[in-house]
């Protein structure tokens, strides 16, 4: 028997809003190998209600699972990319680099960042990229992630 193997991914507010706008949150829990984490102070960035609404859905059927940063370490580095980035954007930076796992984010400047960190055991994704991993899964057609992409340029 051999155990698979589970990346742990931590989401930022921008990717779950995509998600939500382009009506596909619900490919998160269909993503084998894959958890997906969110930060609570994520939620001071997602504005709407009904966006609120369908995140706290998505907690709820643990699709999400919400996280808090008060590990010591992952507290210090929160207050070092506060300086630099938002409270959610800090947050799931500190976590990803603490724990080593995956960020998901759109902000160009988070995706700089860590894209310039190489040799370091993180990394991070878009939405696009969890797209991409849908049509890796067979969640997704690759004609339904060529529409799917169209609407997020928009």
């Amino acid at each position: 028997m051999t155990l698979r193997k589970i990346s742990l991914v931590v989401t930022d507010a921008d990717v779950l809003i995509n998600l939500i706008r382009i009506n596909k949150l619900d490919i998160l829990p269909r993503l084998e190998g894959y958890e997906f984490y969110v930060p609570q102070d994520v939620w001071g960035e997602v504005h709407r209600k009904t966006q609120r609404d369908r995140l706290k859905k998505a907690i709820n059927k643990d699709w999400l699972k919400e996280i808090v940063v008060d590990d010591f370490t992952e507290m210090q580095l929160y207050a070092e990319f506060k300086a630099r980035f938002g409270k959610g954007e800090s947050a799931c930076l500190a976590v990803a680099k603490n724990r080593g796992w995956i960020v998901v984010s759109d902000d160009k400047a988070v995706k700089r960042f860590v894209e310039a960190t190489t040799g370091t055991a993180w990394s991070i994704v878009g939405t696009e990229g969890i797209l991409r991993w849908a049509v890796e899964g067979g969640v997704l057609g690759q004609n339904e992630f060529e529409v799917l992409s169209k609407r997020l340029k928009k």
